[in-house]
């Protein structure tokens, strides 16, 4: 019973691994800033993989003065 249920698993990873990546959609245009880390082109919001910025309504403090970026 247990060998079946590994071979059903494995067999199911090896095709699901198989299966062709999504072809990559090129988007082109002038992007607009929504915020830091996002941007808009022609109504489709892109964000920026592996930048941390505040947000837009995101209120910072430094040395006890709150301060929106």
């Amino acid at each position: 019973m247990a060998r079946g249920i590994w071979t059903t698993a494995i067999l199911l990873i090896t095709t699901v691994a198989a299966l062709p990546a999504p072809a990559a959609v090129e988007i082109a245009g002038v992007a607009s800033i929504i915020d830091g880390d996002t941007i808009e082109i022609h109504g489709q919001r892109i964000r920026l993989f592996g930048i941390d910025s505040p947000e837009s309504a995101q209120f910072c403090e430094k040395e006890g003065i709150r301060t929106r970026f």
